[in-house]
């Protein structure tokens, strides 16, 4: 999941090593903060999905995450 800014394309080169490194498949969702704010309120089930598991981070942490989950 992606929460800011950017194209899909860009997305999506920047992580194209990250399977090989993981070994985990990387299907990226990409929103804007404002758009993440309504599916939270909207209690999107993908993303209620995501929240309640071990969340695995390329970039920031889960203390920024929730940070966003409280604003």
């Amino acid at each position: 999941m992606v929460i800011g800014q950017l194209e899909l394309r860009k997305v999506v080169s920047l992580l194209s090593e990250i399977p090989e490194k993981t070994g985990r498949e990387i299907n990226p969702h990409l929103w804007s903060l404002t758009e993440f704010k309504e599916k939270i309120r909207l209690k999107y089930h993908f993303l209620t999905h995501v929240i309640n598991s071990k969340l695995l981070f390329v970039i920031g942490n889960e203390y920024e995450f929730r940070k966003l989950l409280e604003k």
